[in-house]
């Protein structure tokens, strides 16, 4: 490996080394040491504490050309789970890759941000834009630190670059998602006389039957060249209180993944028209986020991706949600999602990153910020 992949591949260790499950987060420590990292690099760097314990470190690099670039990552992990063949916070290099939660998303990212960054302290500052790196915490559940800071006016940028897993292809469009609980009522009865009741499981599984004969139908015709379709998925029942008795109440808890240009009311007033539920709850909306193609930001991250890797590699959508959504449509700062690792090893047992594709992502972010230049 090259010196600079070496460094990437010691503080990816040491960022993984962190347990910041969320919940419940205790991403202070991991902060504190980004922090002393940047300090040390001549960064300024400010915290903003979002809850408890829980801050977002941003640090800044001014350079001589017009615009601003952030590069943005978060420091919270979801909590590691079963089935892991070595232990989650002890990160090893196996067969090329990086084992460890949060390898891939996104603490592999972060640290192949936080190298870019340290390599352009050696650039002259007018053969670069001022650099933002935004650290946030809180990105797997509400995405409280990005939040934190649209709300407060923090993100203005000619552009931003988040590190979740792309295996290094340029992403500019995610889904959204609505979450919904459907609550089906009844009338309890003792189950040898079910007649002299009403099954509101019964009722919960009619409309779940519905959603398929009707609903799916319905989003089939519907579909966005870079993400597909929409879709819905129910995750969880409950219903009854014992095997003997008719059920007075059934709820389930639908997800829904929403396109890019639909619209989140008319989807929940679509799913309430087809349930006939009692009632229909909403629990938690993610806005889809979607770029044009034409954004300065995704030609010099494609051309960067083409020269580093030497494969074009395109453009797609990333089928999660992220924090990039609170940049482009509340802060209206065009972002693309670009990171090492892959998406299908996130969140799993034996998560793990690519040490190419990690080395190769200091070697991208870097050229993102030395070839971006703001239009006039």
């Amino acid at each position: 490996m090259t010196r600079r992949g070496d460094e990437v591949l010691e503080l990816a260790k040491k960022l993984i080394e962190f347990n910041t499950s969320n919940p419940p987060g205790n991403e202070g420590a991991l902060a504190a040491f980004v922090c002393r990292f940047m300090e040390n690099l001549g960064l300024q760097v400010s915290t903003y504490e979002v809850s408890d314990g829980r801050p977002v470190v941003v640090g800044v690099l001014r350079g001589g050309r017009e615009g601003t670039i952030v590069f943005n990552g978060h420091s919270d992990v979801v909590p590691a789970g079963a089935g892991w063949t070595t232990p989650p916070f002890e990160p090893i290099v196996r067969e090329g890759h990086l084992h460890g939660r949060g390898s891939a998303d996104m603490k592999g990212g972060l640290a192949a941000m936080l190298v870019a960054v340290a390599e352009l302290t050696q650039v002259p500052s007018g053969e670069r834009p001022t650099v933002q790196l935004h650290v946030c915490p809180d990105e797997e559940d509400t995405g409280s630190g990005a939040i934190y800071l649209v709300e407060r006016g923090l993100v203005k940028a000619a552009a931003a670059v988040f590190g979740e897993p792309t295996n290094l292809q340029v992403q500019i469009a995610h889904k959204g998602a609505v979450w919904m609980k459907a609550e089906f009522r009844g009338k309890s009865a003792h189950a040898s006389v079910p007649n002299q009741g009403v099954n509101a499981v019964y009722k919960a599984t009619s409309a779940i039957h519905r959603l398929l004969t009707q609903l799916q139908p319905r989003l089939d015709t519907r579909t966005h060249k870079l993400l597909g379709g929409p879709s819905f998925n129910v995750g969880l029942i409950q219903g009854g209180t014992r095997v003997n008795t008719v059920p007075d109440r059934c709820e389930f808890a639908i997800d829904r993944r929403v396109l890019p240009g639909e619209d989140i009311a008319g989807c929940v007033e679509e799913m309430r028209s087809i349930l006939g539920a009692d009632s229909l709850r909403v629990e938690h909306v993610e806005e889809p986020m979607e770029i044009a193609e034409t954004e300065e930001i995704v030609a010099v991250a494609r051309g960067c991706v083409r020269e580093i890797t030497g494969h074009d590699r395109g453009i797609a959508g990333f089928p999660a949600s992220t924090d990039a959504r609170f940049y482009v449509n509340q802060a209206q700062v065009p972002s693309i999602i670009l990171g090492p690792g892959s998406i299908s090893t996130a969140h799993a047992a034996d998560e793990r990153v690519s040490v190419t594709e990690l080395e190769q992502a200091v070697d991208i972010y870097f050229g993102i910020a030395r070839g971006f230049q703001r239009r006039s």
